[in-house]
C-alpha cells in the first residue's frame, strides 16, 4: 500500500509541472477585424490552433506569427481571396491569458470564375446524348461570375464524373482539369475535361460464391433486362436487395468494364451465402410493455428450397405471442408471397384477449428501395378470439377478413428523414359469426410530414384517423378496433389506455382521431447526434367521432440518432389525468 501510494505522489509531482505549463499557454492572435459570417468562422478556427507560452522570446513569437500568416492565407485562398494585406497589432493590456496580438485582414477583391471549358467528350457527345450534355452543362456549380471557392471546385468536379457515370457512362474518368488563377485580375479560368467512354448496356449476370442455391434464385431479384442501358442506382438496389435476403451475408456488384465491347457488358455478382439457420435472442424494456425476452429462429432453407422459414416468441408485462412465417422468393414482378400462424394471449388495461390466427399475404415494393416507393400490401386472415373485462361476459368471435395496405414514403432519408412524408392507407372488410354472416368494414389512414428547418432540426407533422363500420364493436376482433395513448401515439398516457370504458376495462372504439407536432433541435456537439425535442400530441378513441373527447400531452425529450433511426427518451404531462410520465424503449439482441 505504502509503495502505490508512493507511486501516486511521484506521478502527480512530475505531471504537475506539465499541467501547469499548458494552464500557462495562450492564444498568440485573436481576430481584430469583423470578416463576413463563414470567413470569420474559418480564420478563427485557424488562430485557435496557435499558442505561445510565457517563457517565450521575441525569436519564438516571430516564428508563430509566420505560421499564423501561412494558416490565414491558406484559409482565404480555399475561398477565393488570393492577395489580401494581414498585419499583427499588439493587443492592449488584457487579464492573463488573452492573446498577445491582433490579426488586421484586408480581404482585397474576391476572385471570381472568369472562364469555363467543360469538355465533355467519348459518347456523351453523340447527338442522341445531346439533352444529356446540356443538363450536365446546367447543373455546373461553378458558373462565369461566381466566387470561386477551392472546396466548391473539388466538389463540383466530383459531382460531374458521378452524374456522368450514374447512367450509361460506368467507366467514364476524369482526363484532366485546371484552375488558373489571376489574382491580379481577381479571375480564374476554369478547364474540366471528361471522356465519357462508350454507352455501356448490361447483359447477362456472371455469378459467383453460389452453392446451397441456384442462379434462378438471384435472378428473381435483378431489375435490369438484357440490352438495357447501365444505371448506378438500379446496380445499387440490385446489391442491397440481395443483402437484405437470408440468404447472403456479402454481396459486391459490379459492371465488367470493357471500351471495345460496351454492349450486352456482363454484371458480375461476387456472393457469400449465409448460415442456412440462425438462432437470436433479446432482453430489452419500454415504458409502453414493460421489460420483455424474445426468442427468434429463421432459416433460409425449407424443404429442400430458398422459402424463409422465421418462428419466435415474446413475453412482456402485457403478456406473450408465438408466430411462425413462411416467405417464398419474390416472383419476377418483385411480389413476394408468405403464410403464417400466430397465437397471442394478453391483458392491457384489464382487456384480457386471447387469440390465434393463419393467413396468407402478397407484399410488392414499387419504385426506389431509398428514397421514393410505394410498399403494397394484400392479404387473408382467418382468426379465433376470445376476450373478457372483468365485468362482462366473455365474447368468442371467429372471423375472416381480407386487408389491403397502401404505404407510400417519400423523404429524403429512410432512416432519419427531415424533408417529405410518409403516408399509410389502410381498408379491411371482415365477417363474424357463426355462419361468417355478420359484415364490418375497417379504414384507417395515417401521415408523417417531415418539415426541415435551418441547417439541423426538423418539424415532424403526423396525423392518423380510423373508423369502422359496424352496429356494434361486439363482432369486431379486438385488432381491428381503436385504442391510443403510449410512446408512439399520445404521450402522457399509458399504453392503449385512452378509448372506451366497459366492463371495468379500456376497449377498442370504432372511431379514432390523433395529431401531434414534433420540433427536434439537433445539436452541433458530439457529432450531431444527439438532440432536444419538444412535442404536442393530441387524440382519443371512442365509439363514435361524435364521443371523442381529445386527450392534451406534452412535454419534452431526448434524441439520440443511430443506424436504426432515432432513439427517444420523452418525459410527458398527460393533461387529462394531471401526471407525468416517462416513455422509453431500450432493446439488446445477442
Amino acid at each position: 500500500m505504502h509503495r502505490r501510494l508512493s507511486a501516486a505522489l511521484l506521478a502527480i509531482h512530475l505531471a504537475w509541472p506539465l499541467a501547469a505549463s499548458a494552464q500557462d499557454t495562450q492564444p498568440i492572435v485573436t481576430p481584430g477585424t469583423q470578416l463576413p459570417a463563414p470567413l470569420a468562422g474559418l480564420v478563427g478556427a485557424a488562430l485557435t490552433r496557435f499558442t505561445i507560452g510565457p517563457e517565450a522570446d521575441e525569436a519564438d513569437e516571430e516564428r508563430e506569427l509566420r505560421r499564423v500568416e501561412r494558416a490565414v492565407l491558406e484559409v482565404l485562398a480555399t475561398e477565393g481571396y488570393f492577395e489580401p494585406m494581414l498585419r499583427f497589432e499588439p493587443a492592449s493590456a488584457a487579464a492573463s491569458g488573452a492573446a498577445r496580438y491582433r490579426l488586421i485582414v484586408e480581404l482585397g477583391r474576391r476572385t471570381s470564375v472568369g472562364s469555363l471549358d467543360l469538355q465533355l467528350r467519348g459518347a456523351l457527345s453523340e447527338p442522341r446524348f445531346r439533352d444529356r450534355m446540356e443538363v450536365l452543362r446546367a447543373e455546373w456549380p461553378l458558373p462565369v461570375g461566381a466566387p470561386f471557392r477551392s472546396p466548391l471546385w473539388e466538389t463540383a468536379k466530383t459531382q460531374l464524373l458521378a452524374s456522368v457515370q450514374a447512367r450509361d457512362f460506368a467507366g467514364a474518368r476524369l482526363v484532366d482539369s485546371e484552375a488558373k488563377v489571376m489574382a491580379d485580375a481577381a479571375s480564374a479560368a476554369l478547364t474540366v475535361q471528361i471522356d465519357s467512354g462508350p454507352a455501356y448496356t448490361v447483359g447477362e449476370l456472371a455469378i459467383t460464391g453460389l452453392e446451397k442455391y441456384d442462379s434462378k434464385l438471384v435472378q428473381r431479384y435483378n431489375p435490369f433486362r438484357v440490352g438495357e442501358p447501365y444505371d448506378r442506382a438500379k446496380l445499387i438496389e440490385f446489391q442491397q436487395a440481395l443483402e437484405e435476403t437470408p440468404y447472403f451475408s456479402s454481396v459486391l456488384a459490379s459492371l465488367q468494364l470493357d471500351p471495345a465491347h460496351p454492349e450486352n457488358a456482363p454484371l458480375r455478382l461476387q456472393l457469400r451465402e449465409s448460415r442456412t439457420k440462425r438462432f437470436s435472442a433479446g432482453v430489452g424494456i419500454a415504458s409502453n410493455t414493460g421489460a420483455h425476452l424474445e426468442l427468434a429462429y429463421r432459416q433460409s432453407l425449407t424443404f429442400g428450397r430458398p422459402y424463409s422459414l422465421q418462428t419466435g416468441a415474446r413475453i412482456d408485462q402485457n403478456g406473450g405471442f408465438g408466430y411462425v412465417d413462411l416467405l417464398l422468393p419474390p416472383k419476377p414482378n418483385g411480389a413476394r408471397d408468405s403464410i403464417g400462424a400466430l397465437v397471442e394471449d394478453s391483458d392491457i388495461e384489464d382487456l384480457r384477449v386471447k387469440r390465434w390466427s393463419v393467413g396468407a399475404a402478397r407484399a410488392q415494393l414499387r419504385g426506389s428501395r431509398v428514397l421514393r416507393h410505394v410498399e403494397t400490401k394484400w392479404g387473408v386472415n382467418f382468426e379465433h378470439e376470445e376476450r373478457k373485462t372483468p365485468l362482462e361476459p366473455l365474447i368468442k368471435l371467429d372471423t375472416l377478413s381480407t386487408t389491403y395496405t397502401w404505404i407510400r414514403r417519400d423523404v429524403d432519408e429512410i432512416v432519419n428523414p427531415r424533408r417529405g412524408n410518409v403516408i399509410e392507407l389502410e381498408g379491411t372488410v371482415g365477417a363474424s359469426g357463426v355462419d361468417l354472416d355478420e359484415v364490418f368494414v375497417r379504414g384507417y389512414g395515417r401521415i408523417a410530414q417531415y418539415v426541415p428547418i435551418g441547417q439541423r432540426d426538423v418539424l415532424i407533422l403526423r396525423g392518423e384517423l380510423g373508423a369502422v363500420d359496424v352496429d356494434t364493436a361486439d363482432i369486431v376482433p379486438t385488432r381491428f378496433l381503436f385504442r391510443t395513448g403510449g410512446s408512439t401515439t399520445v404521450r402522457g398516457y399509458d399504453y392503449e389506455s385512452l378509448g372506451v370504458k366497459r366492463g371495468g376495462a379500456t376497449v377498442g372504439g370504432r372511431a379514432l382521431a390523433l395529431a401531434s407536432a414534433e420540433y427536434v433541435h439537433w445539436l452541433e456537439r458530439w457529432g450531431g447526434n444527439w438532440g432536444i425535442a419538444g412535442f404536442v400530441d393530441v387524440g382519443d378513441a371512442a365509439d363514435s367521432f361524435k364521443d371523442l373527447d381529445p386527450a392534451v400531452g406534452i412535454g419534452f425529450g431526448v434524441r439520440w440518432r443511430t443506424v436504426a433511426g432515432p432513439l427517444a427518451v420523452d418525459v410527458a404531462y398527460g393533461e387529462r389525468e394531471k401526471q407525468f410520465r416517462l416513455h422509453f424503449s431500450v432493446a439488446i439482441a445477442f
